[in-house]
């Protein structure tokens, strides 16, 4: 009876946590490596700002990272692209534990070997969306 409740206790904890942390899609092209997250949660802030939460399981590991999408977006057309691309700005957002993971999981990724990783609260960037609508962008 104790092997089989641990064993439904593991099996519960697998598909939770796939649930909660779901697979990343790692793609790699042309030296880059492209991480496909499945969004966890994403609110609109009272500031006009989107934040976007992501959270999963990147090779074994458990990352994450949140996204405050800033309210300005620029359309800017591309030479021999038909969609525009949007320019914006961002703030990546340190979640502790799941975002250090992050930083070295994509540093392996890159063949880079990193120590005492150490990630801020906060950076600010300048973001693209490539080849999207105005329609289905969220800062709409």
């Amino acid at each position: 009876m104790k092997y089989v409740l641990g064993i439904l206790i593991m099996i519960w904890s697998i598909f939770s946590s796939a649930k909660d942390y779901p697979e990343v899609v790692v793609g790699e092209e042309e030296g880059f490596v492209d991480l496909t997250f499945t969004i966890s949660n994403s609110k609109k802030l009272e500031s006009g700002s989107y934040e976007v939460v992501v959270k999963g399981n990147l090779k074994g590991n458990i990352v994450g990272f949140a996204i405050e999408l800033l309210p300005s977006w620029k359309q800017q057309a591309v030479e021999g692209i038909d969609d525009p691309f949007y320019w914006g700005e961002a703030f990546f957002k340190n979640r502790g534990a799941e975002s250090v993971a992050f930083i070295r999981s994509l540093t392996s990724l890159y063949g880079a070997t990193v120590s005492g990783v150490s990630v801020s609260n906060e950076v600010y960037a300048q973001v693209v969306g490539l080849a999207n609508s105005l329609s289905s962008h969220p800062a709409k």
